[in-house]
């Protein structure tokens, strides 16, 4: 709550959001659509279902991207 405070989010509006039972569903059903698919941490990020192991610069995610399009049009 302390955090949501600093973020400018009204805590008690928050602590309603975040009590609510679908709020609490969507949370438990993300958190193991995660699991399912290996999630190890946040953020993790995935090019065309492959994680990205590298640290995310603009180059390394725009190489990576070019590469799997290449792929994807046959061009491996």
């Amino acid at each position: 709550l302390d955090l949501a405070e600093r973020m400018g989010i009204n805590p008690k509006e928050f602590q309603k959001e975040i009590s609510q039972e679908s709020t609490i569903n969507r949370i438990a059903d993300e958190k193991m659509e995660g699991l399912r698919c290996r999630v190890r941490a946040t953020p993790t990020l995935y090019i065309n279902g492959k994680e990205f192991l590298l640290e995310p610069t603009y180059q390394l995610l725009r190489d990576r991207i070019e590469e799997e399009l290449d792929i994807l049009k046959g061009r491996d």
